[in-house]
């Protein structure tokens, strides 16, 4: 069986100029996409999300302990299941969730997704033939 997996994005703002600023919170959404055909994502869910800096590591915190960038709630994110595309494009279902900036450094961040579970339903089709005998009257 190939290795099927789902299409995970995560976009934010109205524009593409819409920029993440150090102290400011911004409604983001995580999009979980089917591209294939013959396939239905079961019981789809993501156990975490996390934000970490552009090394992998933990955030800088604040002088109070806090995280100084932080995503509300962490997770898990239920999905359901996601059914397989048609003409029109992608199946997509989606989930919001919020990223708080305060007092965060300037720079590259990455957000982490971990624990993506999900069961694969394959529909398999094939083509047969017969042949016929068809004699004279």
């Amino acid at each position: 069986m190939p290795n099927l997996k789902p299409v995970i994005n995560i976009s934010w703002g109205d524009s593409d100029c819409d920029c993440l600023e150090t102290d400011d919170y911004e409604i983001m959404c995580i999009s979980v996409c089917n591209p294939y055909s013959d396939v239905v994502f079961s019981n789809l869910v993501i156990g975490k999300i996390q934000v970490l800096d552009e090394f992998g590591n933990p955030v800088a915190l604040l002088p109070d302990g806090t995280s100084s960038v932080e995503l509300h709630p962490i997770g898990p994110y239920c999905f359901g299941d996601i059914a397989a595309c048609t003409d029109n494009g992608m199946n997509c279902v989606a989930r919001e969730f919020v990223l708080f900036n305060r007092g965060a450094k300037a720079g590259k961040y990455k957000i982490v997704i971990e624990g993506v579970c999900f069961e694969i339903c394959k529909n398999y089709s094939h083509n047969t033939c017969f042949e016929l005998v068809l004699c004279k009257n």
